[in-house]
């Protein structure tokens, strides 16, 4: 996985850079981490402020959308329906070296549920009562029911999976290898279509469903009818997120994050939060992106046109948006770190997750 690879790569730099004092205790098993908040609040990264980055507006015309190849099957002409009683909201996390997916209070920190899904746990979203979790090196999903933990399905899908998230009634999995996105009926647990999407598809998000690609360098957005739009980014995408009638994809090696009209795809700004421009998460009137090199959050305001770094937690990697705290898992050291959208200052530990946190997802499954 190219954004694992990257931030391993991060964390050796910090590492070296800090002399190893400041990081955990290397992990060298598979140990259950237990049902806890976590050290005190001065044990968690500090949060720091940075001056505001103006937002450079876009210097050139809106590429134009190009159309899709066409898709490789039909899907369903209705999403299909789902009767499953509304979950409390949670906070879900993969741990990509341990293969695991945690089911977490958001309020408490308490690990409700631990499941072992298998090595290279990645991307992780809900949706129909369950946890979809991808899992890269077996190139399938895993679907964990929400409420109990069991397993209920593993679903092949494209090689070297990634991003996955659940719009419209479908669970939708990108394959960096492959270029492509699968479609799921979670009715059948069965990949309906295959959308050819470009080489090196990477980070997804729903609302429709967005999805970036690294080598290709496109944003795409997929409907359920698999009607698609494409728009040329110009660096390796990453990661996008949508909110408020708009769509940001970050461009990893240029360190800048691109803002678009979700319905023209037309560019509106482009803002730099440095080289490895990793995870992006859209909430509470902001576009929030994580830095896997310095360990920077961003805070992008749209309506501002500004950038800033809020804090720092190194070896940052999944982010997601609450119902009133903004979430970070630290790949560096196993946690999960959460904050106010108005005071990072007041960030402190959730819980610990084990070596290797990786991807966040928070909400009901349905």
């Amino acid at each position: 996985m190219r954004r694992l690879v990257v931030t391993i790569f991060a964390f050796s730099l910090i590492t070296a850079a800090c002399g190893g004092s400041d990081s955990p205790a290397e992990v060298t098993g598979a140990p259950t981490p237990q049902a806890t908040t976590g050290p005190a609040a001065t044990d968690a990264p500090q949060a720091t402020a940075a001056p505001a980055t103006t937002a450079a507006p876009a210097a050139t015309a809106a590429p134009a959308a190009t159309a899709a190849p066409a898709a490789t099957a039909a899907p369903a002409t209705t999403p299909p329906a789902t009767t499953e009683a509304m979950q409390p909201a949670a906070l879900w996390v993969t741990n990509n070296s341990e293969g695991k997916v945690f089911k977490v209070d958001p309020a408490s920190g308490d690990i409700l549920l631990e499941v072992e899904v298998g090595t290279g746990a990645a991307g992780v979203a809900l949706g129909a009562g369950s946890a979809w979790v991808v899992v890269g090196p077996a190139a399938e999903v895993v679907r964990v029911n929400a409420e109990t933990g069991d397993i209920e399905a593993r679903i092949a899908v494209g090689k070297d999976p990634e991003g996955v998230a659940f719009s419209e009634g479908f669970a939708w999995v990108s394959a960096f290898t492959s270029g492509t996105v699968s479609q799921i009926d979670p009715a059948t647990d069965a990949v309906v279509v295959t959308h050819d999407v470009g080489a090196g598809a990477t980070g997804m998000t729903a609302g429709s469903v967005w999805v970036t690609t690294w080598t290709a360098e496109t944003l795409s957005r997929i409907a359920a009818d698999g009607t698609r739009q494409q728009v040329d980014l110009g660096g390796a995408g990453s990661s996008p997120a949508v909110g408020d009638g708009m769509v940001a994809a970050t461009l990893f090696e240029l360190g800048e994050v691109a803002l678009f009209d979700s319905e023209t795809l037309d560019p509106l700004a482009t803002f730099d939060v440095g080289s490895n421009a990793n995870v992006m998460t859209y909430g509470f009137g902001a576009f929030w992106v994580t830095n896997s090199t310095s360990g920077e959050i961003w805070r992008i305001d749209p309506v501002a046109g500004a950038a800033e770094a809020v804090t720092v937690i190194p070896g940052a990697t999944g982010i997601t948006a609450g119902a009133d705290m903004i979430y970070v898992a630290s790949f560096s050291f196993g946690r999960v770190y959460q904050f106010p959208p108005d005071n990072p200052s007041a960030m402190n530990d959730l819980v610990e997750t084990g070596a290797d946190a990786f991807e966040l997802a928070y909400g009901n499954a349905g």
